[in-house]
């Protein structure tokens, strides 16, 4: 039907004709978890816009609340996942795409690793690459572990493989789980997704 994209579960896809085309031109394949507790709707939109203004998204997941992993007496998080292409390396694209777009959204780093924060960008796949570098590991290991990420990356790119056991992400055991999936987001519908 020459659709764009599509709904499915919630999550925006560009057509498979269209991301083949794309992989053709030499770009990486990468995977970026998105999440929030400190106005977790608002501050993610507005990461959403900006990483769309500098690199080519071709799929959102749907979003999921959750409880705090360390701190029960945070604010739930909200989290989802994005697929882009891109030519940049893993570093550059952390620290000089992902971490300014943090620090213009507000947030702050403190000794605390579990603390709110405004927004997270996170690298958890890129392509089939493994790195364990200094500020930088490909797969990110939560990924796995953790459904608020592993559910919303197997609706987008179930068929990107973990590169550490050579199994699509689609395979991978999910744990029990109580997410609750945001049940409207319809701002992300304005995402301008590559073509």
């Amino acid at each position: 039907m020459g659709a764009k994209y599509a709904w499915i579960n919630r999550a925006l896809f560009v057509t498979q004709n269209q991301l083949v085309l794309k992989l053709k031109d030499g770009r990486n394949r990468v995977l970026i978890g998105i999440g929030s507790n400190i106005n977790p709707e608002e501050n993610i939109q507005k990461a959403l816009n900006k990483i769309s203004n500098l690199l080519d998204i071709t799929a959102i997941s749907a979003f999921y609340w959750s409880k705090p992993s360390y701190m029960a007496d945070q604010e739930d998080f909200l989290n989802g996942c994005i697929l882009i292409l891109t030519e940049l390396s893993p570093r550059s694209l952390k620290f000089d795409i992902l971490r300014p777009l943090e620090d213009q959204l507000g947030r702050v780093r403190t000794e605390d690793r579990n603390s709110s924060r405004t927004i997270d960008l996170d690298i958890l796949l890129y392509g089939k690459k493994i790195i364990q570098d200094k500020g930088i590991t490909i797969p990110d290991p939560d990924l796995f572990t953790r459904n608020y990420l592993l559910i919303p990356t197997q609706e987008i790119a179930g068929e990107m493989f973990n590169p550490l056991t050579g199994k699509k992400i689609k395979e991978i055991q999910r744990k029990r789980t109580n997410l609750q999936p945001l049940s409207s987001f319809p701002d992300l519908r304005k995402i301008r997704l590559a073509k």
